[in-house]
């Protein structure tokens, strides 16, 4: 994706990482998933075929 994001925009933009914003993490509400790359996360999906609750495998904390 972050390829697609970079040729799309003629080398203007990279794809950002993904991760929740601060002001929704505290000691109540504590961060659950690592920030990550869409690419990263469909490479993952791609070579682990059949992982039950792939989103939380990958970047589960």
């Amino acid at each position: 994706m972050s390829e697609i994001i970079h040729a799309w925009t003629n080398g203007r933009l990279h794809s950002p990482s993904t991760e929740a914003p601060k002001e929704l993490v505290d000691e109540k509400h504590p961060l659950l998933f690592k920030p990550y790359e869409m690419l990263g996360l469909f490479n993952y999906v791609a070579s682990n075929p059949g992982t039950t609750d792939t989103f939380k495998a990958y970047c589960g904390v």
